[in-house]
């Protein structure tokens, strides 16, 4: 969400991942991550 030129807020931002590796229990890694912030736009 912009707030003004040179600056946002981001609300929420979220990634998933699911990997296939070999780990010795089932052979899956799930991995969510979330964030928010400020964005500072230095133009």
């Amino acid at each position: 969400m912009r707030i003004s030129r040179h600056i946002a807020i981001r609300p929420i931002e979220a990634d998933y991942l699911l990997t296939q590796l070999p780990n010795g229990v089932n052979g899956t890694e799930s991995n969510l991550r979330l964030s928010a912030g400020v964005v500072l736009r230095i133009r």
